[in-house]
């Protein structure tokens, strides 16, 4: 019979953290407890963009490119405390985390 190994419990708040996150369409970068780091794609609303051109006969197309060229995923990073509370980072804001 084998044995499981113990997870100690920041482990497993982190892990549940990460699990409830990509449900939430995140998706792991780097898993290393006490922290991980996820990231999510920003969506560009093309439709809205390709009315726009077309509104302004072909000027709204550079906004759109200068969109889609600087567009980046957003970042974020879990902390399990040594008080077992898990923290969200993300652009420079520290949050309590609730799923």
């Amino acid at each position: 019979m084998s044995r499981r190994p113990r997870v100690d419990p920041q482990t497993k708040l982190l892990h549940d953290a990460v699990a409830i996150s990509a449900t939430q369409g995140w998706t792991v970068v780097m898993l290393s407890p006490p922290m991980a780091t996820l990231s999510r794609p920003v969506p560009i609303h093309h439709l809205l963009h390709a009315l726009l051109t077309l509104l302004t006969g072909g000027l709204w197309a550079i906004v759109w490119v200068v969109v889609a060229v600087t567009n980046k995923p957003r970042t974020m990073m879990l902390t399990v405390e040594d008080d077992d509370r898990v923290w969200w980072t993300a652009d420079g804001e520290r949050h309590p985390w609730a799923p």
